[in-house]
């Protein structure tokens, strides 16, 4: 007689297939429609991840769950400023999954790239600032590569340029602490320092900009950094 873990996992597979098996992308619907829809699309995936602890580490529900990330994805990047029904705030929703990656993740990349999504600079600059400068602990344990994900996508995490300070200070912060190392987590780190070095070439014409910049220029000692933010001495 199967456990009831075994039924939660045989209904989060059987699930997931039938989602995959009618999952198809609505062209009869306007961009805002199809925005909306792959939005809510995701979220709805998410919620595997705080089904169980390690419901999501099942490899049918893994290899099932990647591949509907990956069909999603391939219309867009899900916009998390838009409202999704049934769900009161998209950003406490991505608070909870924060906590549990942090609890039970095990630095699983695929829960990694959900996390990753949204701090690409088209999300509201809300997820960005709790990633960065609540949760600093869980840069660690990204190591995804840019290869994880479009080209066309990974461009919308670089630019355009980061608009909130404390983020900024916070990507300066991850790369000066070594949080975040070239080898172990190399799409974060490119972001940071992508990021950080388009801060440095803005005018300063903001005072806050301009310690900033002075404050990354005098803090930087390390010669691969340096190289890296295209410092030069």
């Amino acid at each position: 007689r199967p456990s009831s873990n075994q039924n939660r996992v045989e209904d989060m597979r059987n699930c997931l297939a039938w989602l995959l098996l009618t999952d198809s992308t609505a062209l009869a619907l306007s961009s805002s429609q199809a925005a909306s829809l792959n939005t809510a699309k995701f979220i709805r995936l998410a919620t595997v991840f705080l089904a169980g602890n390690d419901l999501f580490l099942d490899p049918g529900i893994h290899t099932l769950l990647a591949a509907l990330l990956r069909n999603l994805l391939d219309s867009g990047l899900p916009d998390l400023g838009l409202s999704v029904p049934g769900l009161s705030s998209n950003h406490e929703f991505y608070l909870q999954l924060l906590d549990q990656f942090q609890a039970v993740s095990y630095g699983d990349e695929l829960f990694s790239a959900f996390l990753v999504i949204a701090l690409s600079q088209k999300q509201p600059p809300a997820f960005r600032r709790t990633f960065w400068t609540e949760k600093p602990d869980l840069l660690r344990s990204i190591t995804l590569k840019s290869e994880h994900f479009k080209p066309e996508h990974v461009n919308l995490f670089l630019s355009p340029e980061e608009t909130n300070l404390d983020v900024c200070v916070a990507y300066f912060g991850a790369l000066l602490d070594k949080r975040i190392l070239p080898k172990r987590n190399p799409l974060l780190y490119r972001i940071a320092v992508e990021q950080v070095k388009l801060k440095l070439k803005q005018s300063p014409e903001a005072k806050e900009l301009a310690e900033f910049q002075k404050f990354v220029l005098n803090a930087t000692k390390e010669h691969e950094l340096k190289c890296d933010l295209e410092i030069v001495s």
